[in-house]
């Protein structure tokens, strides 16, 4: 065979790959975007976000002032989304890195996968609690997981806490919102690297795994800011992928449940 062919069946194989190439990229930002689109409009459509009440303060200058809430006032349309879903359980919000999705658990770990809360197939599937887990957050550890994205949606702007410096100890608390009404706040005491076989992965149901897992998590932490303590309170860990795509590596972070109210704003 001639150098000439050889020349031109290289270069059309390398034109193959590369309108291969181009044409995966195409379809991986498309469902990309309509997962985007689906989120946002879902947060557009459910959550109405109060704002702070403004009040005059007892003095001469009768100065306004604003009234704090202890937690993000979201008044969250549960019965409308769980008649979209009926395997909506809650709202996740991380105020400080900017997450905010409905939270859905079914019989397997797969399904939410690569499929968003309206059952569209996607790549970017949901946040979804272990199928193992009790739906109340009652557990000692509850797992919710999410896809580490590459343009940050779901649980990918989890990154921003061992990326940027100082972003968990500027506001180290997430929320949970629950259907019935109650609204769990949770500190952030551990966050670190490690692998999908890590003992982290492991569901706690005595008293002396509780101690033991907690030891085992604060010793690992990334996360020098926090040395809360919250002896047997409940805590909630986030899960999602870290490093090459379809590796091993998780990121993990932990928080205790601190605080419970009700949500005065549904």
């Amino acid at each position: 065979m001639s150098k000439e062919k050889i020349k031109k069946i290289v270069l059309i194989v390398l034109v193959a790959v590369f309108v291969f190439s181009g044409y995966q990229l195409f379809l991986e930002t498309r469902q990309y975007n309509q997962a985007e689109a689906e989120y946002e409009s879902l947060e557009a459509t459910y959550v109405q976000k109060e704002t702070p009440e403004t009040v005059l303060a007892e003095n001469d200058d009768a100065v306004a002032i604003t009234e704090q809430s202890p937690y993000p006032k979201l008044n969250i349309d549960f019965e409308a989304l769980q008649t979209l879903n009926p395997d909506v359980l809650g709202w996740l919000y991380v105020e400080g890195v900017g997450i905010s999705y409905p939270i859905v658990q079914t019989v397997d770990n797969d399904y939410y996968l690569d499929h968003t809360v309206e059952k569209q197939v996607n790549s970017s599937g949901a946040i979804f609690m272990d199928y193992e887990n009790t739906p109340d957050f009652y557990d000692f550890n509850t797992f919710l997981y999410g896809h580490n994205m590459k343009n940050n949606t779901m649980f990918g702007a989890l990154k921003r806490y061992y990326k940027e410096e100082g972003v968990c100890e500027q506001n180290p608390y997430f929320y949970i919102y629950l259907p019935t009404g109650e609204v769990l706040k949770y500190q952030i005491f551990s966050y670190y690297l490690t692998t999908d076989t890590s003992d982290s992965y492991e569901l706690v149901s005595t008293e002396e795994e509780y101690d033991a897992y907690v030891d085992r998590v604060y010793r690992r932490s990334a996360f020098a800011g926090n040395t809360v303590t919250q002896q047997y309170s409940t805590m909630v860990t986030l899960s999602t992928c870290a490093g090459a795509s379809s590796g091993n590596q998780r990121f993990l972070v932990h928080g205790f449940c601190v605080d419970e109210f009700v949500n005065e704003f549904i």
